[in-house]
């Protein structure tokens, strides 16, 4: 018997392309751009100019009318489905979002948003351009203890050999398909 069972997508199957981030703009919040997509279809625009305030949801732009109305239609289905998964996470406590202290008293419970997972979604984003940048540039492998451990040299035959002669059951992230990898890397960091 053949059981392929579909398996769940983080962040219920949204995700982000073309994503544009522009520091410079960046005041209040940050400025960027980007497509969002729900099982790797392309359902809406989201941008952000950085002044403070929510992100703006936009259809995706169109060449015919009918075109845009099937793109105006994906953007509330897709807003729908956006604001459906938010609702279905865990409240979380504001203090713990704070770069300082938080105040004594009881936490401060709110519900996500679409904003919230937005802004999850572009900080992934921003970590696996990291680690895709610095993956080719450095030597990443994890030792028996689990421990991800980096060095400041591209890989090379001899270190492969040096590392697998040193370390027992040494992973190499760098011989891993970069979604494994990446994985293994956000796993140690959350």
């Amino acid at each position: 018997m053949n059981d392929k069972r579909k398996t769940q997508k983080p962040y219920g199957g949204f995700g982000l392309t073309r994503l544009k981030i522009d520091k410079a703009m960046s005041e209040e919040t940050l400025c960027f751009n980007a497509i969002v997509t729900l099982d790797d279809m392309k359902i809406m625009e989201v941008v952000n100019r950085g002044h403070g305030g929510a992100h703006e949801y936009r259809a995706l732009r169109s060449k015919t009318d009918s075109e845009a109305g099937r793109n105006r239609d994906r953007l509330r289905f897709g807003l729908d489905k956006l604001r459906a998964y938010a609702a279905s996470l865990p409240m979380i406590d504001i203090n713990d979002t704070l770069d300082a202290p938080a105040p004594k008293g009881s936490p401060v419970m709110v519900q996500p948003d679409e904003d919230c997972v937005i802004n999850d979604l572009i900080t992934v984003e921003e970590a696996r351009r990291w680690v895709k940048r610095t993956h080719t540039q450095r030597t990443y492998y994890q030792k028996k203890d689990g421990g991800i451990h980096g060095l400041p040299v591209k890989i090379n035959d001899a270190l492969r050999s040096n590392l697998r002669d040193t370390y027992r059951d040494v992973v190499i992230l760098n011989d891993l398909p970069f979604d494994e990898a990446f994985a293994l890397m956000t796993a140690r960091t959350g």
